[in-house]
């Protein structure tokens, strides 16, 4: 593995299967695209969910510099809340999983963005205790768990929050 990529690492796809197993049992995951069918998680205390339309609304929203806002706040938010050594699983809905090492991540572009462009993204401890879920119909980031919650949620204030639980 070179430096470039230590960041993120393929999971093997029966891993990615367990992961989100583990991921519907626990969040009551119900993936839709209509309203009726939202949130797709039962969304745990601590968290607050984001309204991303603003960003889906922005011209070109892939390169915008809003996005790259996004992901340097995200990562930033990731290396204050977890230990060096701790990885994060990323699943990519349709797409196998990936390890994701936060503090090996300056200047690494991610195979998975945080933002949902066209999939269920979702960052999320091996406990399951914290992470970040991008619906991309429901156009929200749910953002949840104690860590990410104090580490994320004041960086994101510049997003309008669409429900919160605490």
């Amino acid at each position: 593995m070179t430096p470039s990529n230590a960041a993120w690492e393929a999971m093997p796809e029966e891993e990615s299967e367990a992961r989100w197993s583990r991921f519907i049992d626990r969040f009551r995951f119900r993936p839709g695209v209509h309203p009726e069918d939202w949130p797709a998680v039962d969304e745990p205390a601590p968290s607050v969910t984001y309204d991303l339309t603003p960003l889906f609304e922005a011209a070109e929203p892939e390169s915008s510099a809003v996005l790259d806002r996004l992901e340097r706040q995200v990562l930033a938010s990731l290396t204050e809340a977890f230990p060096a050594g701790e990885r994060l699983a990323v699943l990519d809905w349709q797409h196998t999983g990936q390890w994701f090492r936060p503090h090996l991540a300056a200047d690494v572009p991610w195979p998975v963005p945080v933002f949902p462009n066209g999939d269920y993204h979702l960052f999320l401890t091996e406990d399951l205790t914290d992470g970040i879920l991008g619906h991309p119909w429901e156009r929200t980031l749910c953002v949840f768990g104690p860590r990410l919650t104090a580490t994320l949620v004041p960086r994101l204030n510049w997003l309008p929050v669409a429900r919160s639980r605490s």
